[in-house]
């Protein structure tokens, strides 16, 4: 059983850790038990430097060592601030690396080592990118567990709604049903605005209208009842392509999307050339509450 490991501990100094990254280690930093990004934040940067050079690889077979291994990548990766600390330790060790490796001062033993360790930070390197050519990758692991199709599908009806409030917080013309459209990305954790590498719109935190819209509200604009039991039921063979992991988010977006144009016809009060390509989307994703309600 692997013994409870601190997050804090004594340092190297920094001549230490950077001296030369690549060497092997006698006592490597191991990963704590309890790791949590309000410690990790709290480690100086010579500890933070030890935990990633240490750590690059899994050092322990058994699963529970692997585990903490993927653990702590993945807290690395989802926390943008751990983020940005782990790309700056990284860069530390890859920066000290790479100039002992072209200044030909190692023997071929030390060269052949560095180079194994300045591989292991590229991987590292790439374990904290997000993978925008993806749908949805600027979301890193929160897009994870869904299907490559809902991806696709979710990508679009998020940024048709970052499109919409990016558009009209420019032009100022606003209603109360705008504010509780937008609400709705962060509601379902995929608002753009809130990850570092997504498409950040310049108005990146919406006023709040008090509402998110219930099952009264819905029920009022004449929108399909919701089953929590079988999300996106109402889309009928529609919904046959997305898995059930996705199907909750997808009809939350979709249902607002729907909302806001029934909403905004209410009062007469549409914006042409901003609302009408945000409803747009239902339609070209084949999920418009409006139209598959309708019998055949």
């Amino acid at each position: 059983m692997t013994p409870s490991v601190p997050v804090h501990g004594a340092t190297e100094r920094s001549a230490g850790v950077l001296e030369s990254p690549w060497a092997r280690v006698k006592n490597p930093r191991p990963i704590p038990t309890r790791l949590q990004p309000e410690e990790i934040s709290q480690l100086d940067d010579d500890q933070l430097r030890m935990l990633v050079r240490d750590n690059l690889l899994p050092r322990e077979s058994d699963v529970d060592g692997r585990a903490r291994w993927v653990a702590l990548w993945a807290l690395l990766a989802d926390d943008p601030d751990l983020t940005e600390l782990a790309f700056n330790a990284l860069e530390d060790l890859m920066d000290v690396t790479e100039d002992a490796i072209e200044g030909g001062d190692l023997d071929e033993a030390a060269t052949k080592r560095a180079r194994k360790f300045l591989r292991g930070c590229e991987e590292a390197w790439a374990r904290l990118q997000v993978d925008e050519q993806r749908p949805l990758g600027w979301a890193g692991r929160r897009a994870m567990a869904w299907d490559p199709l809902s991806r696709r599908v979710l990508e679009q009806l998020v940024l048709a709604i970052a499109e919409h409030r990016h558009q009209l917080t420019d032009l100022g013309d606003l209603h109360p049903v705008d504010e509780q459209l937008w609400a709705v990305l962060e509601d379902v954790g995929l608002d753009p605005a809130g990850y570092r590498r997504g498409p950040r719109p310049p108005y990146l935190t919406a006023p709040t209208s008090g509402g998110r819209g219930g099952a009264q509200d819905r029920r009022q604009l004449g929108l399909p009842p919701v089953d929590p039991q079988e999300p996106l039921g109402w889309a009928g063979s529609a919904a046959v392509g997305f898995k059930p992991p996705a199907r909750p988010v997808l009809e939350r977006l979709a249902l607002a999307i729907a909302g806001h144009r029934l909403a905004v016809a209410q009062v007469d009060a549409v914006r042409s050339a901003v609302d009408e390509p945000l409803w747009a989307v239902l339609r070209d994703v084949g999920l418009d509450p409006l139209e598959l309600r309708r019998p055949a």
